[in-house]
């Protein structure tokens, strides 16, 4: 019986170190837009980190001064590679 549960354990802990792997969304980061460059397809923050956004994504409505949530995944080269973005509520407005 104890062969049995260990068994499982480890069986139980392989697919859910598999699984989580599997459904690894990517990592998030806020900051403000510097700079938008949509010919190269990137996005540069005021702390000086560059995202290039996924074929499939438009970042034409991202603007400098706008706080934003960005999720990447990093790529076997270093790059940051932007897969999905929040602009927030309430940035960029004049006081």
């Amino acid at each position: 019986m104890k062969k049995l549960l260990a068994a499982t354990l480890v069986v139980a802990s392989v697919v859910g170190a598999t699984a989580a792997f599997a459904f690894d969304l990517g990592t998030t980061v806020e900051g403000i837009v510097g700079s938008v460059d949509t010919f190269g397809n990137t996005v540069t923050l005021t702390d000086g980190a560059t995202f290039i956004a996924s074929p499939q994504l438009s970042i034409e409505p991202l603007q400098p001064g706008e706080a934003v949530t960005f999720m990447y995944q990093q790529g076997p080269d270093g790059q940051k590679e932007v897969t999905a973005f929040w602009i927030d509520a309430g940035s960029n407005e004049e006081n």
